[in-house]
């Protein structure tokens, strides 16, 4: 399970952060739980100065005086080099600071922005942690949809194929165990699965662990769940 560690001298703040974390976490069912709230650099730095596991700090820029979450920062960085690293600041005129400083952090979330703004944007660095957490010997084992508030996991190994409907916006992801239709682009979708899937024409994306056999005289794959796809010789080019 993934720890977080939340800094911010600013205990109303503070308490923001950690109950939008802790919401999304519950509603998402991430592996992962807040581990403690500091609002001093010092304490943060001494608890974890030990830790060699990939954590996950939300850092506000200024927590006792200018530019201290960016040393805080380097500190952790130099000990855990795969943490995830979030600035969440009121200062937007540090945010160019972060390339002096060769963090790399994940996002850098103004405070001042609306607070959908900011709940979004953690959401969003949670599903990207939890989408990089979860990898393989040959890539990320989960595809990631948000739809509305709602963020849809499933493992590669249930994906059978993605179909676009035509003349609309709208993809079909078909599982071992349903169907499901929603906004997306076959473009998009394809550059986020790993080695098993294959885009076997523009409109199409298979799993190859479910392909049975294929055709190649009239140029047809035919999967293990009897749904059957033509196919492009170009795009099937490093399969045949």
């Amino acid at each position: 399970m993934q720890k977080i560690y939340i800094c911010d001298d600013n205990k109303i703040q503070l308490i923001k952060i950690k109950n939008i974390i802790q919401e999304e976490i519950l509603k998402q069912e991430y592996n992962m739980k807040i581990e403690k709230c500091y609002t001093s650099s010092d304490e943060l730095i001494f608890d974890t100065m030990e830790s060699k596991e990939t954590n996950i700090y939300f850092l506000d820029v200024c927590i006792e005086s200018e530019n201290s979450g960016f040393k805080t920062a380097i500190e952790v960085r130099n000990r855990q080099p795969n943490a995830f690293i979030i600035f969440i600041t009121s200062h937007y005129e540090f945010v160019y600071n972060v390339f002096s400083y060769h963090i790399e952090p994940l996002d850098y979330i103004v405070k001042e922005i609306n607070e959908e703004n900011i709940k979004k944007k953690i959401e969003n660095c949670l599903i990207t942690i939890d989408m990089r957490c979860n990898k393989d010997g040959k890539g990320y084992n989960k595809f990631s949809l948000k739809i509305g508030r709602s963020n849809i996991t499933e493992d590669f190994e249930k994906i059978i194929s993605f179909e676009k409907v035509s003349d609309s916006n709208r993809v079909i992801m078909t599982t071992k165990n349903s169907k499901m239709e929603f906004y997306g682009s076959i473009s998009d979708i394809i550059n986020n699965l790993n080695e098993d899937f294959c885009r076997c024409k523009r409109n199409y994306i298979v799993n190859k662990n479910y392909i049975d056999y294929i055709d190649k005289k009239n140029k047809l794959i035919y999967m293990k769940n009897n749904t059957v796809f033509s196919y492009s010789n170009r795009l099937m080019k490093g399969m045949m």
